[in-house]
């Protein structure tokens, strides 16, 4: 498993499908007990939160993209201001398309991907 702060709210954390094996998970599990699947997210954020500023936080959003080798899981520390939840979520928007270009920019390619902005 890696982990990977994205902002002082948001930590990004990639599962393997390897990792979910070794905790005895699939991902069809993830998607029926609702108990199963709250209680597998909490379990990878008390792994990754080892500076405990996610504990203390009442409100807290799991965002969960499937990757074709697990699961890349976006944990968020909610605030109850609606701009700062609303520019975390443009930031981590942000993060998920630059990854993304990244992804499928050729390695051997000088060219810098060009983004439509319309």
């Amino acid at each position: 498993m890696e982990m990977e702060r994205i902002n002082e709210n948001t930590i990004r954390v990639l599962i393997s499908n390897d990792d979910l094996d070794a905790r005895g998970i699939t991902i069809l599990d993830l998607l029926g007990d609702h108990q199963q699947i709250e209680d597998f997210f909490y379990s990878v954020l008390r792994e990754v939160d080892t500076d405990h500023q996610f504990a203390d936080n009442d409100s807290i959003t799991f965002q969960v993209m499937p990757t074709g080798n697990g699961l890349e899981l976006f944990i968020s520390k909610n605030s109850t201001n609606e701009q700062v939840n609303s520019e975390n979520n443009e930031e981590i928007a942000h993060y998920i398309k630059q990854s993304l270009l990244k992804a499928h920019q050729p390695a051997d390619s000088d060219d810098q991907p060009v983004v439509n902005k319309s």
